[in-house]
C-alpha cells in the first residue's frame, strides 16, 4: 500500500479536482464502490465480470471491448507488432505453429495473430464468452477458461503463449502460479511473452490524479499497478529464460499517433468507468464530462506518460 505520505497527497489532489467540479449531490461510500477480493463485481451500476475466483475489477460491456480493441492497436503501434522481434526469430511462423493468448478479451490479438500467420492454431481463452462469434479466421478458435482455476489443457501443447494488460486481473500472490501454470502448458523450448503497464506517477492535475487512482484500486485488491517494472524477473525466478524485454513509454503531450490512441484510451476508459470513478473522487454526474475534458487537456499539457514492459521468456529444453 501507498505510504501515508503519498494517500495525504492522493486525498488532497482528490479534493482539489472535485471542487472545480461541485454539486450538491452525496458521494458514496468506498465499500459501496469497490467490492473485495471474493468477486469481481465492484458496481451493480454497469456490467462487471462475477467469477467468485478472479479479483478483475475492469468492465466487460460492449464500450469496454470497443475500448480494448482499441488499446490493442495503441499497442501494436508501440511495440511494433504482435510479437517481439525474438521470438519472430524463434518461431517457425511460416511452417506454423501453436499459439494461446490467456485472458484475451474480444480476441482482437487472437484475430490479427491468425490473420498474420495463417498456418499458426490461435487459440484465445477468457473467462468470459465476449468472443466474435461469426467473423474468424478458419485458424482462429476461442475457449471459455479461467487461468486460475487451471487451463484444461494438455502439458507440453503449445509452442508460444502471450499475456497482456492483466494487471487488474491477477493480485500479487496469483502472478507465480499464473507463470507455472503457462510453463506447465509450454513445450520445451517454447515462449511466453508477457505485456504489462507500469501505472507510475506521471503528469499533473487531472492526469496524474487519473493514474494515482488506478493505483488505489490495484492496491485495495493486493494487485501490483507497478507490475510491468517487475514481469521480468518473475519469469526469471520461475526458470524462464529471458531472451528479450523492451520498456516503452509514450508521451502524450506530443503529436504521434501513438500519443493520440493513447489519449483516446484513456479518455474512454475514464468514461467506462464513471459510475465507480466519479463518486470516489466526488465528481458528480452531471459534471464528470468535463473532467474527461480537463483529463484530455492535461495529459497533452503536462506531458503525461504511458507506461509498459514486454518481455519474452523461453522455457529450458530440459
Amino acid at each position: 500500500m501507498a505510504s501515508d505520505n503519498a494517500n495525504d497527497k492522493f486525498n488532497d489532489m482528490g479534493a482539489q479536482i472535485s471542487r472545480k467540479f461541485r454539486s450538491n449531490s452525496t458521494s458514496r461510500k468506498l465499500s459501496t464502490l469497490i467490492s473485495d477480493s471474493e468477486t469481481s463485481n465492484v458496481s451493480s451500476e454497469s456490467k462487471y465480470h462475477n467469477v467468485p475466483s478472479s479479483s478483475y475489477w475492469l468492465a466487460s460491456d460492449r464500450s469496454e471491448q470497443d475500448r480494448l480493441m482499441g488499446e490493442h492497436f495503441a499497442i501494436k503501434e508501440v511495440v511494433g507488432g504482435n510479437i517481439l522481434t525474438k521470438a519472430m526469430e524463434i518461431l517457425d511462423l511460416e511452417k506454423g505453429v501453436k499459439i494461446l493468448d490467456i485472458g484475451c478479451g474480444p480476441g482482437t490479438w487472437v484475430l490479427d495473430v491468425a490473420t498474420e500467420h495463417p498456418n499458426c492454431e490461435v487459440t484465445g481463452i477468457d473467462m468470459s464468452n465476449i468472443f466474435p462469434q461469426n467473423i474468424r479466421p478458419p485458424n482462429a478458435n476461442f475457449l471459455i477458461a479461467n487461468v486460475l482455476e487451471g487451463l484444461p489443457l494438455e502439458d507440453n501443447s503449445f509452442d508460444f503463449i502471450q499475456i497482456r494488460q492483466m494487471v487488474a486481473a491477477f493480485t500479487i500472490p496469483e502472478w507465480p502460479l499464473v507463470i507455472k501454470e503457462c510453463i506447465r502448458v509450454i513445450k520445451p523450448g517454447g515462449l511466453l511473452q508477457i505485456a504489462e503497464a507500469n501505472y507510475k506517477d506521471s503528469g499533473e492535475g487531472a492526469s496524474l490524479l487519473m493514474v494515482q487512482t488506478v493505483q488505489k484500486f490495484c492496491q485495495l485488491r493486493n494487485q501490483d499497478p507497478f507490475i510491468g517494472a517487475h514481469i521480468s524477473d518473475l519469469m526469471a525466478n520461475e526458470g524462464l529464460e529471458i531472451v528479450q524485454k523492451i520498456c516503452k513509454s509514450v508521451n502524450q503531450g506530443d503529436d504521434s499517433k501513438a500519443a493520440a490512441e493513447w489519449n483516446w484510451d484513456w479518455c474512454h476508459f475514464a468514461d467506462i468507468m464513471r459510475d465507480v470513478f466519479g463518486p470516489f473522487l466526488n465528481i458528480p454526474e452531471n459534471e464528470y464530462d468535463a473532467f474527461i475534458t480537463e483529463l484530455e487537456k492535461s495529459m497533452k499539457e503536462s506531458n503525461f506518460h504511458t507506461y509498459a514492459n514486454t518481455v519474452v521468456g523461453q522455457k529450458p529444453f530440459a
